[in-house]
């Protein structure tokens, strides 16, 4: 009996090596595209950044279109790059196969985009939501959370799939800009759901603003379709954002920092 414990405690050890080795080396290739996005400003060009909302790997070869403008492709780490913009909001148009086609906006503020990471779903065959998570840099470790008032809690903690198989977590970042990503494929109309985002690494931190620095943006899409975006309001205080509710089948923003 012992002999088979030990055998499994050298193989979750394993596991636990083979975890933290992935999340060094995506930690250090998200923060030589940071600074790939950064030499572009410089030079006078601007990126958006697409990755897959569930793997969190760069989307190679879409089709990215700017309002007027030419379409560009996205290159092997998932940029669109485009020559510099005036500053002012701007729409942009994302396609590839397999993957939802997305319109979505962004801003151009003093000569560089406020926040360009996107994080876009697959085409499933299924009805859902999908709820995605994306940040800057910092802080690195942010957690989604979907709560089923009296059911179920996702969340990093519990992220394989609800107790009635109809909600999980399909992926959990640690290095900073995400995604991590709810799944929902029902939608009970007499409970209320509420999702919300936690900043884990300064968890214990009093009075701490780095949450609301973080440019975290909520996605949504339902049924292959997008639906809406919700960005984090700068300079307020908390560790958890209250992004929204859901109540009778319909979502309810909240957009609140505590």
């Amino acid at each position: 009996m012992k002999k088979i414990i030990t055998i499994l405690s050298l193989f979750f050890l394993v596991q636990l090596s083979i975890a933290q080795k992935n999340t060094k080396e995506e930690g250090v290739y998200l923060a030589e595209v940071g600074h790939k996005i950064l030499e572009l400003e410089m030079d006078g060009f601007f990126s958006l950044w697409f990755t897959d909302a569930d793997t969190g790997k760069p989307i190679k070869g879409a089709s990215v279109t700017i309002e007027k403008n030419d379409s560009i492709e996205t290159n092997a780490d998932g940029l669109a790059i485009f020559p510099a913009l005036e500053d002012g909001k701007y729409t942009f148009l994302f396609e590839k196969k397999g993957y939802v086609t997305t319109k979505d906006k962004f801003e151009v503020l003093l000569g560089s985009i406020f926040f360009n990471k996107y994080s876009i779903p697959l085409i499933k065959k299924i009805d859902h939501i999908k709820i995605i998570l994306d940040w800057s840099a910092t802080p690195p470790d942010l957690d989604a959370h979907l709560v089923k008032e009296n059911e179920y809690h996702i969340s990093y903690r519990n992220m394989i799939t609800s107790a009635d198989k109809t909600a999980w977590l399909d992926r959990d970042a640690l290095t900073g800009y995400g995604p991590e990503t709810i799944t929902v494929t029902q939608v009970d109309k007499i409970t209320v759901y509420r999702y919300f985002v936690h900043n884990y690494t300064n968890r214990n931190a009093v009075n701490d603003s780095r949450l609301s620095q973080s440019k975290a943006t909520v996605r949504v899409y339902i049924n292959n379709r997008f639906h809406a975006s919700y960005q984090i309001k700068a300079g307020n205080i908390g560790t958890t954002w209250n992004v929204f509710n859901i109540v009778n089948g319909e979502i309810k923003l909240i957009n609140n920092l505590e």
